[in-house]
């Protein structure tokens, strides 16, 4: 959801992962470069680093829990969305995808080895017989000697018995976990029901521990002793680990538990380790992935803290601003901060104030002679950031101060060193001396919400409402309107804008793109009191989120709930290219709903309510 459709956004506590996606025909740059944080699976590794398998690909972390290398569709997987992970002969490692398998050497760096394009890869178990892939929806399959072998499912009508979702080794032979069929043994060459029932047959995890057999299900953990299966706890259980005679229990909703000595008690409460996808142990603490980062367990105080302090705070990113080597990031619930050394080796820094709101509306950002300058709207007003290497002083404006709302929704440079905000009502200019003009009543404009905000080439105003695109230019008081009325939009409530040369692009909440083209200045047609006259394209493309359109060269780029979308326009960008249709970049960030269009030197930055991408 946007920040249109968004009134209470849950807040959530994500660690580093770094994100590379970029679709065909893209240029992909060096280094780590974009974060997301909903992790999925974790491996220890011998040497004490540990692989991360997230929704946005691959992470090799060391001990520190810092981040080393990544791999992504960018490198050459199949998918992005890293659901299984198994050990490897000679450092390597087995890597489970949503769209098939990889096996990648760790040392001296992460490389892909080889892959395999298959169905979502849920389960995966390295035996002596080979690599058995556990694929929803499809079934198992082995791998061995470069040959692939399917294994039949049988004895079972169930529509889920062939979506897969963990495999063990157990009292000689194999048995998989189903996702509504309950569990299945290797008889003979064929899977078949295993002789035990379960009131839900949702099975998520299987363990094995002093010659025990343990299963995760949505209805508790069970424990199957003489073909029966014993309840030990009700909670809903999603993952395993083993460490000496202990069986660490992860659990969607109810923390971490820990089997020891046949007592099972609770290890963490779901107040510190959230919902558990997966876990490992790493000298004697637990590592928990879950969707909202990594959190880190230790000793029998059952505390936990957040893992890679070094992390974007938050994967709910709302606005980026790119200065130099350094990215400022506004997320709609952990407040602002910047990722130094921007792409090369970035750590990321929180900025605190009791002038800044954790929900950032918008930001932008300018280098100065002796630093840099940030400009920050938030739900309490807007507030500016002079940066000077470690020092920063804050200056903060709201209703008392002369603007017109404390609600910010849009800040844009524009001459003069002026920055021009749109507000919960009408709009400001606001110089570096922090004098402040208010665009108003007085200008055609009677109390509307300014949601998106830009300067023309012939340094008008251009400011997008629930009421229309108003754009004041210097030599006139009054604003010109442009609406659906006037054939101008499609929709009139404004959420972006982008402007170049005589054109205007207009992204709506409902409607898509309006492309305006100014085709002179004139007293007569649409023009006011000698404003210009422009005419009018649809161009469509949905629901754009506020600040969410880009001009790449020829590609519009639009920001939507529905993903960052791309369309062709003539090399002029004057007018639209014949049969042009809006295309879906994949993997370009790695949520549907972006946020952001920031450019960089050699790429775009991505934002979205799921993290950052590039394009």
């Amino acid at each position: 959801m946007s920040r249109l459709s968004t009134l209470a956004p849950v807040a959530v506590l994500a660690s580093l992962v770094t994100f590379i996606g970029v679709p065909p025909n893209a240029v992909a740059t060096d280094g780590p470069a974009i974060y997301s944080s909903d992790m999925r699976s974790v491996l220890p590794l011998d040497t004490g680093d540990i692989v991360v398998g997230t929704t946005s690909g691959l992470v090799l972390l060391n001990r520190a829990l810092e981040v080393q290398q990544t791999l992504s569709t960018a490198d050459g997987m199949p998918g992005n969305k890293v659901y299984a992970l198994e050990k490897g002969p000679d450092n390597t490692v087995w890597v489970g995808t949503d769209r098939g398998i990889v096996q990648a050497a760790v040392y001296p760096t992460l490389t892909i080895l080889q892959r395999r394009r298959m169905g979502p890869v849920r389960a995966l178990l390295n035996t002596q017989q080979g690599l058995f892939i556990g694929v929803f929806g499809e079934g198992i399959y082995q791998l061995k000697d470069d040959v692939i072998k399917k294994y039949p499912m049988s004895g079972s009508s169930h529509p889920a018995a062939s979506s897969i979702t963990s495999i063990r080794h157990w009292q000689g032979t194999l048995y998989a976990g189903t996702a509504g069929a309950g569990l299945f043994v290797l008889t003979g060459n064929v899977f078949r029901p295993a002789n035990v029932s379960f009131s839900h047959n949702m099975i998520f995890a299987l363990q094995v521990l002093d010659d025990s057999l343990f299963v995760g299900t949505i209805e508790g953990l069970f424990q199957l002793v003489d073909g029966e299966a014993r309840l030990l706890h009700s909670a809903d259980t999603r993952a395993f680990a083993v460490a000496g005679n202990a069986l660490w229990i992860g659990t969607f909703g109810s923390g971490l538990l820990r089997l020891k000595n046949r007592t099972l008690r609770q290890f963490a409460p779901h107040a510190k380790v959230g919902y558990v996808n997966s876990l490992c142990l790493q000298s004697e603490r637990a590592i928990v992935a879950t969707g909202n980062g990594l959190r880190r367990v230790g000793d029998d105080s059952g505390k936990s803290d957040a893992a890679n302090q070094s992390g974007i705070p938050s994967s709910d990113i709302s606005a980026t601003a790119l200065v130099g080597n350094r990215l400022w990031v506004g997320t709609f619930d952990q407040g602002l901060g910047y990722l130094d050394n921007y792409p090369a080796a970035p750590r990321w820094v929180s900025v605190v104030s009791d002038k800044l709101d954790r929900r950032i509306n918008a930001l932008t950002a300018t280098k100065t002679e002796t630093g840099e300058v940030v400009w920050v709207g938030t739900d309490r007003g807007l507030t500016r950031i002079e940066r000077q290497g470690d020092r920063m002083w804050f200056r903060h404006m709201n209703r008392d101060t002369g603007l017109p709302s404390n609600m910010i929704h849009a800040v844009a440079r524009v001459s003069n060193d002026s920055v021009l905000v749109g507000t919960g009502r009408n709009a400001a200019v606001v110089n570096s001396a922090l004098d402040i003009r208010i665009i108003g009543e007085k200008n055609n404009m009677p109390g509307r919400a300014v949601w998106a905000v830009a300067e023309d080439d012939q340094h008008c105003y251009l400011l997008g409402t629930t009421a229309g695109l108003f754009r004041k230019c210097p030599a006139h008081n009054l604003a010109q309107r442009y609406t659906v009325s006037t054939g101008h939009l499609a929709d009139d409530w404004v959420t972006a804008i982008f402007t170049t040369g005589n054109t205007i692009f207009v992204g709506t909440y409902s409607h898509g793109v309006s492309q305006l083209i100014r085709t002179g200045d004139s007293d007569g047609g649409a023009s006011v009191n000698g404003h210009a006259v422009y005419g009018s394209i649809q161009l469509g493309g949905g629901y754009i989120n506020p600040g969410g359109l880009f001009l790449h060269g020829n590609q519009l780029l639009a920001a939507t709930m529905g993903g960052l979308k791309l369309r062709a326009l003539p090399s002029d960008v004057a007018g639209d290219a014949p049969g042009a249709k809006w295309q879906i970049v994949r993997n370009a960030a790695p949520g549907r709903d972006v946020t952001t269009i920031t450019q960089a030197s050699h790429h775009l930055i991505i934002g979205s309510r799921s993290g950052l991408g590039r394009f």
